[in-house]
């Protein structure tokens, strides 16, 4: 049997990207692939059986206290990990691991596996910096020219990539790596998070339309506010998520209509999703988020950009449009807000698509297509190894 040692250098709170790569680890486990996941400690209720921990749980407010405290567990399960690992083993690495703790790994020998659940770091920075230029708002984006510099040598040293979407693997491309190495896969949800007949929100006279995200340029926060103000339909715009600085301050004013009402980071999901009747994503870059899974998931209609749709397909689980088409996204709007059949015949067949990604069927995808990966590249360098045996030795007189 195959084992496979998966690294977060995030606390295990449950949540985002520990949420993720617990229900991936999790359906990538069977009876031809033990997985086992390293975290710097876990919330109680979701230490599971394969999860490893650096920090015992109690001492996690202390740590917390210290100077660097995020850099220090970074350090700290990295070193574990790297103590826990076998020659044998699949080094299965998330994202922020050290580049260091790559080149460690590499260096032993291990097979590595990564995953980019967003464009190539590289790709994302050029697409960013233009939209910051385009709408003329002060700052960046945030990634730094190392970053990408980074991420470029950290995919020299994979021999796997997982990527979540056409997106992904065509700025994996565009920044040099083999196509060889790419595992083209998707995200995925958790029925059982959506669980649960209660709403957040009492129902309202008009249409509820919900983002669920960091409300940032990246995500198109500010073409969706544009997009909702030109649709000029009765009903509400929800947000729920984060609200950073820039967009506070550079969007006051479509923040603070009496049609939208900006919920802040709200838990658990499933109640947020049950006060809405449509859900939208308009995502400059990523690489299918897993909200739109959630979202159709639980039976709404969607209007997505190409990098949001995850899943859905334009004119069946709702509308795919480009997320610079304000005029289209208003058009979209206005349809579903209108037109209750579609609402309800697109809902339908969203949810029947989003139960073909549920992290199980996600999951065993993945472990079959990273099985096979790894049987045929050991073939290959059996081959090779093979054939350097049997090759004509050249000598001075000629081949012996």
């Amino acid at each position: 049997m195959s084992i496979l040692r998966a690294l977060s250098t995030h606390y295990n709170d449950g949540e985002g990207l520990a949420d993720s790569c617990l229900s991936i680890c999790g359906a990538l486990f069977d009876q031809t692939l033990q997985v086992e996941t390293w975290f710097p400690a876990s919330r109680r209720e979701t230490d599971l059986a394969f999860v490893r921990n650096a920090f015992p749980r109690f001492v996690m407010p202390y740590v917390f206290r210290l100077p660097e405290p995020n850099e220090r567990l970074r350090k700290a399960v990295e070193k574990a990990f790297l103590r826990a690992l076998r020659p044998e083993d699949i080094a299965y690495l998330w994202v922020g691991v050290s580049l260091e703790t790559y080149q460690r790994v590499k260096d032993r020998g291990n097979i590595i596996v990564s995953q980019r659940s967003n464009c190539h770091r590289l790709y994302a920075k050029r697409l960013l910096d233009q939209e910051y230029a385009r709408i003329g708002w002060p700052g960046t984006c945030g990634i730094t020219e190392e970053d990408a510099i980074k991420e470029q040598k950290k995919m020299d040293h994979v021999d796997f990539v997982y990527s979540m979407s056409r997106f992904v693997t065509e700025s994996l491309l565009a920044s040099g790596v083999p196509r060889t190495k790419i595992l083209p896969t998707s995200s995925g949800w958790d029925p059982g998070r959506m669980n649960g007949e209660d709403r957040l929100l009492e129902k309202d006279e008009g249409i509820t339309v919900l983002f669920v995200g960091n409300l940032s340029v990246r995500k198109g926060i500010h073409l969706l506010l544009e997009a909702w103000k030109r649709a000029s339909i009765k009903g509400r715009l929800v947000l729920a998520g984060e609200v950073p600085s820039d967009v506070a301050e550079q969007l006051a004013e479509p923040l603070a209509r009496p049609d939208v009402i900006c919920l802040g980071y709200r838990r658990p999901i499933g109640a947020v999703y049950r006060s809405a009747d449509v859900f939208v994503c308009g995502s400059l870059e990523e690489g299918g988020p897993k909200v739109t899974y959630e979202a159709m998931g639980c039976g709404l209609p969607v209007i997505v950009s190409p990098m949001g749709a995850g899943p859905a397909r334009n004119g069946m689980d709702g509308f795919v449009i480009d997320p610079h088409d304000i005029e289209g996204w208003a058009d979209a709007l206005k349809r579903l807000a209108t037109d209750v059949e579609l609402r309800q015949r697109m809902g339908t067949e969203a949810r029947i698509r989003a139960d073909e990604f549920t992290w199980k069927k996600v999951g065993s995808r993945r472990r079959e297509m990273l099985l096979a990966a790894i049987n045929a590249q050991r073939s290959t360098v059996a081959a090779s190894k093979d054939s350097a045996v049997i090759a004509p030795q050249m000598t001075a007189g000629g081949f012996s």
